[in-house]
């Protein structure tokens, strides 16, 4: 491990789109060489609510504009309907993935994330509570 870049957010975000937007969860790294790998290590708190009986999250890890990464409903809730038909869910989602840039410029990860379900009030959320959301970007040489 040649340099070690750490960050994190307690800032909320909150999405009512299959679109995927920014989590805050971000960070950059200078590779010292252009064989080095990027061991991205990140995780995502996060909060899904529907008012229906099925609702999923997704996930996707991009290096500057080019994704990396994707984690189609990557968490996925499933209720037997209920007097309320209301789904409230939350947890942490682990992302890791061994990069290889192969640039010595500055390089920027970032986490965005998409509610799957759009309709009966649907909505997803990061970083909530204070939970922070984290990244860390670990230069590996080879």
């Amino acid at each position: 491990i040649i340099q070690v870049v750490y960050a994190e957010t307690t800032t909320k975000v909150s999405t009512t789109s299959s679109s995927f937007v920014d989590t805050g969860i971000t960070a950059t790294i200078t590779p010292s060489s252009n064989s080095s790998k990027i061991l991205v290590v990140a995780s995502v708190q996060w909060m899904l609510y529907r008012e229906a009986t099925e609702t999923s999250g997704s996930f996707k890890l991009l290096r500057g504009s080019t994704a990396i990464s994707t984690h189609a409903n990557a968490v996925h809730i499933e209720a037997g309907v209920t007097s309320q038909s209301r789904i409230i869910s939350e947890g942490g989602y682990p992302i890791q993935v061994l990069d290889s840039p192969a640039t010595t410029s500055a390089t920027t990860y970032k986490v965005q994330f998409a509610t799957a379900h759009t309709g009966n009030s649907a909505s997803m959320d990061v970083n909530r509570e204070n939970a922070p959301g984290c990244i860390t970007l670990y230069e590996v040489s080879t």
